[in-house]
């Protein structure tokens, strides 16, 4: 979605419906692992860049539009279980941010956020139900709950056995690489290494606390034989028992890539859409 976008929605509405829009709602910041389960970058002020962003985007949309009402779509989310300390750098706009971004538009805000819902009918557009209000105490309450939940790969937890993973890694990576060389568009070159523990833990300072973290063994994944100057690089940390699953085909890679159970480092810090989505196809 971009404004050029947006000119020919509107274009089209107000040539076949005689009308300008009523209600437009859009999501707002980062639904991704990014910033949060980087440790390379500093994820503060990459947070902070995300949330600026969006509420400069959706000024501009807000301001081109002109609809009467406005609410954030998709709501929000948490990370669950002993990740939960990276909830700290979810990059999204509270609802304060977002009022106080658009309070000199002429639409009006509502955050569905708590239960909210509104009523819609030809010309009014007004809150039917009030959202409850999400209080501070409230939210470490339920941070207090949600950090206590396993996550699904640890429901089925079984003995370390690596001689197992190296041979499903190696049919995995040779059926990745059957795949890919059916490829044709893809251009870039990457160096994946995946760093396996047996479990690990996040410290005080959101890194993988050594003292607490068993680590197993690294597996290497490239696509690319002779030397590049310009290579994706890519650290992905996880689990014993995440990765095992990935590879056989338990779960899949797109959940599990954003979904905060995997730590990251990478250079340059730059998204390729071709090196993270290949993983889809890396498995037996």
């Amino acid at each position: 979605m971009n404004l050029n976008v947006l000119k020919k929605i509107k274009k089209f509405i107000t040539s076949n419906f005689k009308r300008n829009v009523d209600v437009f709602c859009y999501a707002l910041g980062a639904a991704s692992e990014f910033p949060q389960c980087f440790m390379n970058v500093n994820r503060g002020k990459e947070q902070k860049r995300i949330i600026n962003e969006s509420l400069e985007e959706i000024y501009s949309y807000i301001k081109f539009l002109k609809p009467k009402v406005f609410f954030p779509a998709g709501g929000t989310y948490a990370i669950y279980g002993k990740f939960y300390k990276l909830n700290k750098f979810i990059a999204q706009p509270t609802s304060q941010q977002i009022q106080k971004k658009l309070s000199k538009l002429n639409t009006k805000v509502y955050d569905l956020i708590g239960g909210g819902s509104i009523l819609l009918n030809k010309d009014n557009f007004y809150l039917s139900k009030k959202p409850k209000i999400i209080t501070s105490v409230f939210h470490k309450k339920f941070l207090n709950q949600i950090k206590k939940l396993k996550y699904y790969y640890e429901i089925n937890e079984k003995k370390v056995d690596l001689p197992m993973l190296d041979r499903t890694f190696y049919n995995a990576k040779q059926n990745y690489f059957k795949i890919l060389g059916k490829k044709n568009k893809i251009n870039t070159k990457w160096n994946i290494n995946f760093k396996i523990y047996k479990n690990y833990q996040i410290n005080e300072k959101y890194l993988i606390d050594k003292k607490k973290s068993k680590f197993l063994k690294t597996y290497n994944l490239k696509n690319y034989t002779n030397s590049s100057p310009n290579i994706y690089k890519l650290e992905c940390h996880l689990e014993y028992e995440l990765f095992k699953s990935l590879l056989n085909k338990k779960f899949p890679w797109n959940t599990s890539l954003s979904g905060s159970t995997i730590m990251y480092r990478r250079n340059p810090n730059k998204f390729n859409v071709d090196m993270l989505f290949s993983l889809n196809f890396l498995r037996v």
